[in-house]
């Protein structure tokens, strides 16, 4: 590649929404919290906390469940994913002092303040109960998680 000398017409999509190819045998909800295992060829899957390396990109749209096809294989469905927006998310042991603080990834459908190795989800904008809060969704930022 080399820098540009000319004006370059570059492809351009709205990012609201961005339709991921989902990995082998993965089954991903409506809903879900969604991520890309670097590790796995970067095929769509449900969130997790289990390793470095994984990160977030979205809230699942829609479901594709490994049962919607005869046979899967890695990138055989793909699922709709929103890319921004403020959404309410579950949790345990919420207070107020949550609000502006960084949240992570629990499980498809679990965030936390707490950081293994988990994904980063975006900042808590909004305290409703200790168990649901509003998240600012940030995808696609990989923050060092090793500790918190």
């Amino acid at each position: 590649m080399t820098a540009l000398s000319s004006d370059y017409e570059a492809k351009r999509q709205d990012g609201e929404i961005i339709t991921y190819k989902v990995a082998n045998g993965e089954n991903i909800y409506k809903g879900a919290l969604c991520m890309i295992d670097e590790s796995d060829g970067g095929y769509l899957e449900a969130a997790t906390d289990d390793a470095a390396g994984n990160v977030f990109v979205g809230i699942a749209v829609e479901k594709s469940l490994t049962t919607d096809v005869t046979t899967d294989a890695d990138g055989k469905r793909s699922v709709r994913v929103y890319r921004s927006g403020v959404f309410e998310l579950t949790t345990s042991g919420a207070s107020q002092a949550w609000v502006g603080t960084e949240i992570y990834v629990v499980d498809s459908g679990t965030v936390s303040q707490t950081a293994t190795h988990a994904p980063y989800v975006g900042v808590c904008v909004e305290y409703i109960s200790a168990t649901k809060i509003k998240v600012d969704i940030r995808p696609g930022v990989a923050l060092n998680t090793t500790t918190s």
